[in-house]
């Protein structure tokens, strides 16, 4: 048998909580379903290239502009996890209907709050799924911190009113979820 020697690094438990619910279809009822949910991609991806900019952009994140979505093809779009300081990981299949992102990284200000908070850690969910007649779109921002700290503000993506006033896209039956509410939760851990 093998002892193991040293001292042990204790792990300790997450005080986690949701800051930001969000829940919508898509308005626009002439686009083509498929097509909004590339469109939908394509403009989220967008939005992360400018989040990495300075850190360079993975190749499964090169795609066309949202504005060329009737161009893509549905191989352009790939799941893949990328790992730095912090993690990206889309998962993603066009054919079934499927496109989602999980994004987690540490507090560097992302939270546009004047605190940074060693260990704190966010994780922000965004996913679109084809459900039978509509396209529905899903929005979370939950915040894991280590300490007995005050809890972080609401966190809303940037993303959300870019589609929302999109003549493309736009949002109908949104619903800005309680975030101790659980049905995006659930939604969001199927296809994530």
């Amino acid at each position: 048998m093998t002892n193991i020697t040293g001292k042990a690094i204790k792990l300790s438990k997450a005080n986690k909580y949701n800051t930001y619910q969000f829940y919508a279809e898509l308005a626009n009822k002439n686009i083509d379903l498929v097509d909004a949910l590339k469109y939908a991609a394509l403009v989220t991806i967008k939005w992360l290239q400018e989040r990495l900019e300075d850190e360079g952009i993975p190749d499964a994140l090169k795609v066309v502009e949202p504005k060329d979505y009737k161009k893509a093809n549905n191989e352009d779009f790939k799941s893949f996890v990328y790992n730095e300081n912090f993690t990206i990981s889309v998962e993603t299949s066009i054919e079934e209907g499927i496109w989602a992102l999980r994004i987690i990284e540490n507090d560097n200000g992302a939270l546009n709050d004047s605190n940074i908070v060693p260990g704190r850690i966010i994780q922000s969910d965004i996913a679109y799924r084809i459900n039978d007649d509509k396209l529905i779109c899903g929005f979370k921002t939950q915040i894991s911190d280590i300490n007995d700290v005050p809890k972080a503000g609401c966190v809303r993506f940037k993303i959300i009113k870019t589609l929302a006033k999109d003549p493309i896209f736009g949002f109908k039956n949104i619903n800005n979820i309680d975030i101790n509410g659980s049905f995006l939760e659930k939604y969001l851990e199927l296809i994530l």
